[in-house]
């Protein structure tokens, strides 16, 4: 049995080169963590799961700064595909276990 606490985490980090739909993450059907955070100081990006993302909602802005953290051993991990559109410069890390 694997021990859904205890892995290797996968890097999908990188930067945003323009205003254009990016698949940065595939779909893994058996993803037990997600980590996504903005490093950038001023500018914004979005995110969507499965499907393009959209400077706007239905997709989830991500702050400068902030983060979205899935699957901490407590709560819902998705296993979609995950999906980013931002201004250029903006770096994010995204790790994934």
């Amino acid at each position: 049995m694997i021990d859904p606490l205890r892995g290797t985490l996968v890097d999908h980090s990188g930067v945003t080169a323009d205003a254009v739909d990016h698949e940065v993450v595939p779909t893994k059907s058996n993803r037990n963590y997600l980590l996504i955070q903005n490093n950038h100081d001023t500018l914004d990006f979005w995110i969507n799961f499965g499907v393009a993302a959209q400077a706007s909602q239905p997709s989830v802005r991500v702050q400068a700064g902030d983060w979205l953290i899935f699957g901490d051993g407590r709560g819902f991990v998705t296993t979609q595909s995950i999906h980013l559109i931002g201004q250029a410069g903006a770096t994010y890390t995204i790790k994934e276990g």
